[in-house]
């Protein structure tokens, strides 16, 4: 396992705070299983990768993610056609930032 920055232990424990609603869990490995990091990582692109301490890779993910959803939820009722394929092209990068995280965190 690669040694971590002040920044990423930082994102960590604001990670922690976040999904644990501010109770800090002192057992640092439980928060880095595989399993956890690609269901994380499937429900919110890019929170995996700054979990693992890929800070590039986890901001373009979730920004990503965030502007592919707002552009499906603002087109939803007018043109279905580009709100579905925007719908289909956030659901292909939760599986692929799934995927690869848990690679990651394998590999780790």
């Amino acid at each position: 396992m690669r040694l971590r920055t002040s920044r990423q232990k930082l994102y960590i424990i604001l990670i922690k705070n976040i999904i644990y609603g501010g109770i800090y869990i002192t057992k640092e490995s439980s928060l880095f299983n595989p399993i956890f990091l690609a269901l994380i990582s499937l429900a919110i692109p890019g929170v995996g990768y700054l979990l693992l301490g890929y800070e590039k890779k986890g901001l373009y993910f979730l920004f990503s993610y965030a502007f592919l959803w707002l552009g499906y939820k603002l087109l939803e009722n007018d043109f279905l056609i580009v709100s579905f394929l925007f719908l289909i092209i956030v659901i292909i990068i939760s599986i692929y930032a799934a995927y690869d995280t848990y690679q990651l965190a394998e590999n780790n």
